[in-house]
């Protein structure tokens, strides 16, 4: 169960850095606010997988 977490936590860092990478590309190619929202998005999951990460490898 915790290797299944582990890998959880490294599946949702890929899709928090992809949905940071576009959301940064939106803005900087169209200067619209929905790629803040996809920027921003991005960094909210990033932290979940940071929360994952830390259930799977446990606190010191």
């Amino acid at each position: 169960m915790i290797e299944l977490l582990f890998w959880l936590a490294w599946a949702i860092l890929f899709i928090a850095a992809l949905a940071i990478l576009v959301g940064v590309i939106t803005v900087y190619k169209h200067g619209t606010i929905k790629g803040l929202y996809i920027t921003f998005s991005g960094i909210i999951v990033l932290a979940i997988s940071a929360l994952v990460m830390t259930i799977a490898c446990g606190i010191p």
